[in-house]
């Protein structure tokens, strides 16, 4: 298995994009699992994972790491094509001589992820029971010079890099929901 691993076409990108691809991708990341395994960690149909594993096999996200056969049934474990599948290089693939129905397709691809993820943070909080001291939420429009863009942009990279760094797929408790957009508008 890679350390890292940088999402490099539009189809990997978009399949990465489901969040139930990227909380499988975090279950299989310490060990390799079947789908009957994820389902049953998951609560959700074995056929539903499967279709997601698939999906990130097909794009080289996922492979089956081995496979074992139970009562005659020929059983895949799978395991992330990397430690970490990174985002970084979107960017140069966005912004490179690539024609421009390339670039839209990922600029949307983009904005889909986005949006799948401001809904999943909005059905999170639709069903919080109480808000307690700990919940935090910063919204709003701000006006920075170019200098304190890049310290902000470099102090969200930090926080990324001490996300990835920390995050620990094997805990039970201590589940934080974290939703950082950073949106620059122009003028």
């Amino acid at each position: 298995m890679h350390e890292i691993y940088y999402v490099e076409n539009i189809e990997q990108l978009k399949v990465f994009s489901d969040p139930l691809r990227i909380k499988l991708l975090r279950e299989i990341s310490n060990e390799p699992k079947t789908s009957k395994m994820l389902s049953v960690v998951l609560e959700l149909s074995p056929s539903k994972v499967n279709y997601h594993l698939t999906e990130l096999e097909r794009v080289g996200l996922a492979y089956i790491a081995k496979t074992e056969l139970k009562n005659g049934i020929q059983q895949k474990f799978y395991s992330p094509i990397a430690k970490k599948i990174s985002l970084d290089k979107i960017d140069e693939l966005i912004n490179s001589d690539s024609d421009p129905e390339q670039k839209n397709e990922f600029n949307q691809s983009i904005k889909d992820i986005v949006i799948k993820s401001l809904s999943l943070t909005s059905e999170i909080v639709a069903k919080l029971e109480s808000i307690n001291d700990d919940f935090m939420h910063i919204g709003q429009n701000v006006k920075l010079s170019d200098e304190n863009i890049k310290k902000l942009d470099e102090k969200l990279k930090q926080i990324h890099a001490f996300i990835e760094q920390h995050h620990d797929p094997a805990l039970t408790t201590n589940k934080v929901h974290l939703n950082l957009t950073y949106i620059p508008k122009g003028d």
